[in-house]
């Protein structure tokens, strides 16, 4: 039997002959084609890639027209879960009920990613609570529980609350805040204030369950509880637990949460357990606790000590917190009180035209209020005008300032001080008639929630010679308010007030049933409807989709402002389309020059809107593109009166905000110069906005 050596060359030629042999096959192979044999895989890959790009587009063009939920059903059951998952995203941003079906496959999908999102669109449509609840028993993936847990929330009754609290109290850190928070939105959306589903909201149970999370070593545990309890402000008559709310209002350490917990002491604890509370947090080093003290003290009955707490905060050296306090003071309680009247009187010399104002706002409800009409004069700063207009009760004095007063600002305050009062019809029907189309807007809107026969006529002569598409919607939605529509949110359709619609009516109505604006398009159609009429089914996309890649590589902004400049991380996966909307104005100019109308202590600042009263907008609104990125401090967002009414003002969050979670479009997040937004005031401008676009 030969030895293992004496094989090594007979396997030396076996092994040359089979390398010999393949050799040549690779050779034959490659003499037949010109192309290197990696490439026919790499052409595959691209395919495969170009493909994904083309079926993701579609979908993008659907959701921006808002198609039927019908036609997305291919896509959720698409071979590639990255596609499974973008049809998901696009029925969250329908909002529709006739999604719950395709939601119901998706949320079982293989694929967590897939059934992520169908969790969000759950909480994004109405009739998703259900769906989640029974997907929750199964689910084991942590980053889904979390966002099924949010959509009850999100569309949940109360009586999902002690799902909720079950999470809360055995659920790990991540579970925990998302329950915690999904009470917390749940609260919000229900209301604290009456009624059945706040008192099971508030119970006892609930409140020493989400007291029990502060226990924890998570912070986003802590942060979801003190969110909670902030939004549900409990009412609490056991001694116990009252106690435990105001030792971890005070022993939080994180300022964050003590700032939320400040909010629920405000009405958890009795009078004495609140000023305790209070004369320690009007100390605290954390602002946004003592701007939650200051709006805390408008929960409460006014009396000597808690007048003294008002008092200080409202010569904080923070003027956040100034403006706070000089909030609650102008509330009708406090005004009326006068127990801050001499120290409200010696603000009216103020240069901070805020301030000013505010404290004026308080004295004209005082036992000794000033005479309004002499701080409507010319050379009064006209925020400060404002303020009195909006206070004023002299209907023939607010005609004179909605029609003749030269600043806009001024009046639109009258306006819509007009719009709360009871006005007389002529009024009405002369604010229809304004050159201001914004102003006839609020008008045509008012007309809607409180329709009279008397308006058709007046509304169709004003459809006829509109040109803002917001014009055009409020004066349709009226006139669909006569002939009985459920009106633009749903619910049961109202008595019809004009039997037969006037003819003119339908055929205005066609002009608009493709209006790029979702919401004209909309109540164009419902009046059809209501008219005995039908419009063909909208083919036309909202607006043409710029390329694909021209929006991913749209990245980033510099915004230079009166108090420095900041710049801003884009999110164009996120939002698409608002990334684009934004970026184009901001190319063309748009927000250069433009205040900034809104700057809310501890919660927003916001701009974009030419008129500065903010009313309006860049004229064009664009479909909404909520996702379940959080609301977390500095977070950039398109801002909405309604679904689908973004039209270029936008926001930027100053501390964390959960409550917005899912409402409003993010596409971007504040990087560097987050100071200059904490040191910004009203009437600020952007002096100039430069799009920076990815290497």
């Amino acid at each position: 039997m030969p030895s293992f050596s004496s094989q090594v060359p007979i396997l030396l030629l076996l092994q040359l002959m089979l390398t010999t042999s393949l050799l040549g096959s690779r050779c034959a192979r490659a003499a037949s084609s010109s192309t290197p044999p990696i490439l026919p895989v790499a052409q595959a890959t691209a395919a495969r890639v170009d493909e994904t790009t083309a079926v993701m587009r579609q979908i993008w063009q659907l959701e921006t027209r808002r198609a039927s939920p019908s036609e997305f059903s291919s896509f959720c059951f698409h071979r590639d879960p990255e596609i499974r998952a973008r049809a998901n995203r696009a029925l969250a941003r329908l909002g529709s009920p006739d999604s719950i079906p395709l939601l119901r496959q998706s949320v079982t999908d293989e694929d967590p990613a897939v059934r992520r999102e169908a969790a969000f669109a759950l909480g994004q449509s109405p009739g998703g609570a259900s769906v989640a609840a029974r997907a929750l028993d199964s689910e084991t993936d942590a980053a889904v529980v979390q966002e099924l847990l949010l959509a009850l929330g999100a569309q949940g009754e109360s009586e999902y609350a002690d799902n909720l609290v079950s999470r809360v109290l055995m659920g790990s850190g991540p579970v925990c805040a998302a329950a915690a928070r999904a009470l917390g939105s749940m609260a919000t959306r229900l209301g604290s204030s009456a009624g059945e589903p706040a008192r099971k909201l508030s119970s006892l149970h609930v409140v020493q369950a989400l007291l029990s999370a502060q226990r924890r070593t998570s912070l986003d545990c802590r942060r979801g509880s003190a969110f909670a309890l902030a939004r549900i402000r409990p009412s609490i008559q056991d001694p116990s637990t009252r106690s435990h709310l105001e030792d971890w209002t005070l022993g939080e350490a994180d300022p964050v949460s003590r700032a939320w917990l400040a909010r629920a002491a405000s009405t958890g604890l009795d009078n004495d357990g609140w000023l305790r509370t209070g004369r320690e947090l009007a100390r605290d080093s954390c602002v946004g606790c003592r701007v939650a003290l200051a709006r805390g003290l408008s929960q409460h009955s006014p009396g000597s000590d808690s007048a003294a707490i008002l008092a200080g905060l409202t010569r904080d050296p923070e003027r956040w917190v100034r403006l706070s306090a000089l909030e609650t003071a102008a509330t009708p309680a406090w005004a009326a009180s006068g127990y801050l009247q001499s120290t409200l009187s010696n603000f009216l010399m103020s240069q901070d035209s805020e301030v000013q104002g505010l404290a004026l706002l308080a004295l004209l409800e005082s036992p000794e209020p000033p005479s309004p009409e002499a701080w409507l004069a010319p050379d009064v700063h006209p925020r400060v005008r404002a303020r009195v207009a909006s206070h004023l009760e002299n209907l023939d004095r607010l005609k004179d300032l909605a029609w003749a007063d030269p600043d806009q600002r001024v009046r639109t305050a009258a306006v819509a001080r007009l719009l709360q009062l009871p006005a007389p019809e002529e009024v009405m029907l002369a604010l229809l008639d304004s050159q201001d189309q914004v102003l006839a807007a609020g008008a045509a809107a008012t007309m809607a929630a409180e329709p009279l026969i008397r308006y058709e006529g007046p509304l169709i002569r004003r459809l006829e010679t509109c040109t803002e598409p917001e014009l055009c919607l409020y004066t349709i939605r009226a006139l669909n308010a006569l002939y009985g529509s459920s009106g633009s949110t749903g619910g049961a359709p109202s008595r019809a007030l004009v039997q037969t619609p006037d003819p003119r009516s339908t055929h205005l109505a066609l002009l608009h049933t493709d209006s790029t604006d979702l919401r004209l398009r909309a109540a164009s159609r419902e009046l059809l409807r209501l008219a005995g009429q039908s419009a063909l089914p909208s083919t036309q996309p909202t607006f043409q989709l710029p390329p694909t890649a021209a929006v991913a590589h749209t990245c980033g902004a510099s915004v230079s402002t009166d108090r420095g400049e900041f710049r801003i991380e884009l999110f164009p996966d996120e939002a698409p389309t608002t990334v684009w909307f934004w970026a184009k104005l901001a190319r063309t100019g748009f927000y250069d020059g433009l205040t900034f109308h809104r700057a809310v202590p501890d919660f927003v600042v916001q701009t974009g809107d030419p008129r500065g009263d903010g009313w309006g907008g860049a004229g064009t609104a664009i479909p909404d593109e909520p996702s379940p990125l959080p609301f977390a401090e500095y977070t950039v967002g398109m801002a909405l009166a309604e679904p689908d009414s973004g039209n270029g003002q936008w926001f930027v969050t100053l501390s964390p905000q959960p409550h917005l979670y899912g409402q409003y479009a993010i596409f971007g997040r504040v990087t560097h110069g987050r100071d200059v937004l904490v040191r910004l005031r009203l009437g600020d401008r952007i002096r100039h906005v430069r799009v920076l676009d990815c290497p």
